[in-house]
């Protein structure tokens, strides 16, 4: 037996006791606060850091005492998992014990990991909870998320902010701070990014905790200068692996924005650029490389794989290694998940309504974790029904943007019937005509015959009942300038084939003069022949006729 008395000033101290024989008297020894930490894994040094002892009968603190340890915390070092007890002794008193729990037993410690990489894209400024839509809201989201974030990749691929009343009246802004909230590690730059135009990019990424990605979108002046608001790739370390994310555009990304801002930009074939950047994220000791793409991945819809990226699948001569262990897609709105080449894949579907996933598991070799493969859900994560928990700082940002905002409840019209998307087409273009030859005077002054709308504008249908402002930028979120364009008779021809209608066809001097919107007319008329009217929109078109043509109308 080995016995040595420590004056509590001088604790901790390593400690070779291993067994003692202690005198039972009356006085006793009382451990009246705890050490700070009683919890330990294998391998941990244990520390009596906080511990007080005092004696029973003059309630003084002593001023020696003796640690006697358990032989498997000799040297007070944790060298197997167990319940144990350290005995606190002096000569004359009892013996006062404290209770240490060390975890996970050296041999049996896992060998292998997994992380997961968790996707949403298009969500569409779908900020509220919806049963009925099945829009599980970015309060709920945000939590689960949030929940993850920690040891896992949270990731957006675009088009998270122009659909819903909330974020298109604060244009953006209360869907960032949300994913702020939630932790999000990076997001992906989508086409309708660029729908109130580069200045509102700018101010949102202004505000990321976060990166904007994308290795493809130049400056339409200099096609090898990336956007200023974007960088390529990131490089992320969750769990002690380090994760590589590049983020790219679908080619031609700008035939799905208004023609004036797109003519700002390029997006050649993305392929390149994304086997760059992974073989730099390779060098630069990436254990996992992964595409987030705001691309569909199939090159039509008829087929099941990403074929277009059938390149990145293939072994890089540089790094000797597949260009990406995963991919995640966006754009089309579909759920998608499998394996292509070996290379698994997946996409969220759109609003929030769904989560992509993908597994990427580890073994352990040393002190090193060795990517073995990855695994991606064999179906995405229901949102509505997993996301059951609100998490309250991101509800708060309503009452934040309330006068932004304004009331998303408040009822426009109430509808007899229920309408599809065609059918929702031909109302907003008649509302278009009535409006525009409402205010004919403010239009230019010539009368219209025609109107037309694209059918990618409208993204709802409408249900019988209530309709308020929150339906309505569901139903029509893109505040395209109303335009009118002088039209040949072949041009009228070519939109009733392209676009919805409604009117007739009234020639004035050879032309016909239709009421649309900028995106229509940027797409397909000629310099010169149309006239932007820039702070009037389809929404106001449709608020003034439905009011105009009264309840019960449709």
């Amino acid at each position: 037996m080995k016995k040595k008395f420590i004056p509590l000033a001088f604790l901790p101290v390593v400690f070779l006791l291993v067994a003692c024989e202690v005198q039972v008297v009356d006085k006793s020894l009382l451990i009246i606060e705890q050490p700070t930490k009683t919890s330990y894994n294998v391998g941990d040094k244990i520390s009596l850091d906080g511990m007080k002892v005092q004696e029973s009968d003059t309630k003084e603190f002593t001023l020696d005492y003796e640690v006697v340890l358990p032989s498997e915390l000799e040297g007070f070092k944790a060298t197997l998992a167990g319940d144990f007890e350290i005995f606190i002794t002096q000569e004359s008193y009892k013996q006062a014990v404290i209770n240490i729990k060390v975890l996970g037993n050296i041999d049996d410690s896992p060998t292998d990991k997994s992380v997961s990489i968790y996707s949403i894209n298009d969500t569409h400024g779908a900020f509220t909870r919806d049963s009925e839509q099945g829009f599980a809201g970015m309060a709920y989201i945000g939590e689960y998320l949030k929940n993850k974030s920690t040891d896992n990749v949270i990731i957006s691929c675009g088009d998270m902010f122009q659909g819903g009343i909330e974020s298109n009246k604060t244009r953006g802004n209360i869907m960032v701070e949300a994913m702020n909230i939630a932790g999000f590690d990076a997001m992906v730059l989508g086409n309708h990014e660029f729908d109130w135009g580069e200045e509102k990019i700018i101010a949102n990424k202004t505000l990321m905790n976060f990166p904007l990605l994308s290795c493809n979108t130049f400056k339409a002046t200099d096609n090898k200068q990336l956007v200023d608001f974007v960088v390529p790739s990131a490089i992320f370390e969750k769990s002690g692996i380090k994760f590589g994310i590049i983020g790219s555009a679908q080619q031609d990304l700008g035939t799905s924005i208004l023609k004036s801002v797109a003519d700002n930009y390029y997006w050649p074939e993305p392929n390149d650029f994304i086997k760059t950047q992974s073989d730099l994220l390779r060098s630069q000791g990436c254990d996992v490389v992964v595409l987030a793409s705001h691309d569909e991945g199939y090159d039509s819809k008829t087929q099941s794989e990403p074929t277009k990226f059938n390149d990145l699948t293939q072994i890089s001569t540089v790094s000797n290694k597949a260009y990406v262990d995963a991919m995640f897609f966006a754009h089309d709105h579909w759920i998608k998940y499998g394996t292509y080449n070996n290379i698994p894949f997946a996409e969220g579907g759109c609003n929030g309504k769904n989560i992509a996933r993908i597994d990427f598991n580890f073994k352990k070799d040393g002190n090193d974790y060795v990517f073995q493969n990855a695994v991606a859900q064999k179906s995405s994560i229901n949102a509505y029904s997993t996301c059951t928990v609100e998490n309250t700082d991101i509800s708060n940002l309503l009452t934040k943007y309330s006068a932004v905002i304004g009331d998303p409840d408040k009822i426009i019209y109430k509808f007899t019937n229920s309408y599809s998307k065609e059918e929702v087409l031909t109302i907003v273009c008649e509302s278009l005509l009535w409006f525009m030859n409402k205010n004919v005077s403010k239009f230019g002054g010539q009368e219209m015959s025609i109107a037309f709308h694209n059918l990618g504008g409208i993204r709802n249908t409408i249900v019988a009942g209530d309709f308020n402002a929150r339906d309505l930028f569901s139903m029509c979120p893109f505040e395209n300038a109303l335009t009118v364009w002088k039209m040949t008779s072949t041009e009228v021809k070519r939109q009733k084939n392209y676009n919805g209608y409604s009117g007739s066809e009234v020639s004035v001097g050879g032309y016909y003069y239709a009421a649309t919107i900028s995106y229509v007319a940027e797409s397909y008329a000629k310099t010169g022949m149309y006239t932007e009217y820039v702070g009037y929109t389809p929404q106001d078109c449709l608020t003034e006729y439905l009011g105009y043509v009264g309840a019960n109308h449709f």
